[in-house]
């Protein structure tokens, strides 16, 4: 069974996540842009870096995305289903506009 633990340790590595696909590398960006302290960040940094979702480039010191995040949205077919899942209410929306 989850615990809030658990679901706010997801939210904070999905907000550094989001973090790094906008180019903010720096543990001291991260944690201002997230409102949380640095040892929080680094430590969430360190178990998406050992999960392959983040890398460290070791003459920078900086994150940035990991080889995990290309791996999972690399298959064509689901990224199709996902891109459809995505647009379905905005085609419905659309479709109700047009009467067709």
């Amino acid at each position: 069974m989850f615990q809030r633990k658990d679901v706010s340790s997801i939210v904070r590595a999905t907000e550094i996540l989001r973090c790094l696909s906008q180019g903010l590398g720096k543990i001291s960006d991260i944690s201002k842009k997230i409102g949380l302290n640095k040892s929080g960040v680094h430590r969430i940094l360190k178990t998406l870096e050992m999960s392959g979702f983040a890398v460290q480039d070791p003459s920078s010191r900086q994150y940035s995305l990991g080889p995990l995040i290309q791996e999972l949205s690399s298959n064509p077919v689901v990224m199709h289903r996902n891109l459809a899942l995505c647009a379905l209410a905005e085609m419905e929306h659309i479709r109700d506009l047009s009467g067709e």
